[in-house]
């Protein structure tokens, strides 16, 4: 299990320019699975802002590769980031960190190394050779970033010790691919297996975490 852990930020973008999208307050949120779902999930936040600050406030899903170039455009006000997409906002554009979100499984992230049980994965040692997928590379905190980091600390590069190593759509996705077997490894946030879990999908015993 990985130690490092960073924190969510709520990040407010100072533009100058007219917003595209029609309301007061424009508050981007990544759509990891889509927009509808986002939407979904972040409906009842923006009617509350909506409430507490009495303007309309609109949620714009935005797509996980794209969350910089929206940015750029002017189009928000106002963006919910992880760690790693804050540093790269902080980076190319005016923006303040205002924020961080408790999450259900807390403030802070971390990111973990999931194989099936029985597999013979056990650590990450094991997983040279092995086919592994993760969220977006270079960009994904708790689901790349961080366990690229670890390997590479003990002499692992993904992109080059793995026999594949391909991008996923969601967290469901990676647990699920590595429970039928499609790939032998996968990279993920802390919380997701509880969630799964809670859910039923999963049972803990069919997984290992690496280190």
């Amino acid at each position: 299990m990985l130690k490092k852990v960073f924190i969510y930020c709520i990040v407010v973008c100072l533009f100058s320019l007219p917003l595209s999208v029609s309301a007061d307050i424009n508050i981007g949120v990544l759509a990891h699975k889509g927009p509808l779902e986002a939407m979904s999930r972040w409906s009842d936040f923006g009617s509350y802002i909506e409430e507490a600050v009495g303007q309309p406030v609109a949620i714009v899903p935005i797509a996980l590769g794209d969350y910089i170039e929206v940015v750029k455009e002017s189009q928000l006000d106002f963006i919910l980031a992880n760690p790693i997409q804050t540093v790269h906002l902080l980076e190319k554009n005016n923006i303040t960190p205002l924020a961080s979100l408790n999450m259900p499984f807390g403030p802070r992230i971390s990111g973990l190394i999931i194989a099936k049980a029985g597999s013979g994965i056990e650590t990450c040692q094991d997983l040279k050779g092995k086919r592994v997928i993760s969220l977006k590379h270079g960009v994904a905190g708790g689901a790349y970033v961080f366990q690229t980091y670890h390997l590479m600390q003990q002499g692992i590069d993904p992109h080059k010790d793995f026999a594949e190593f391909e991008e996923g759509k969601n967290h469901d996705d990676l647990v699920l691919a590595v429970k039928v077997g499609a790939f032998d490894a996968a990279f993920i946030r802390n919380g997701i297996l509880e969630k799964l879990v809670q859910k039923g999908t999963i049972t803990m015993d069919e997984f290992v975490v690496m280190d």
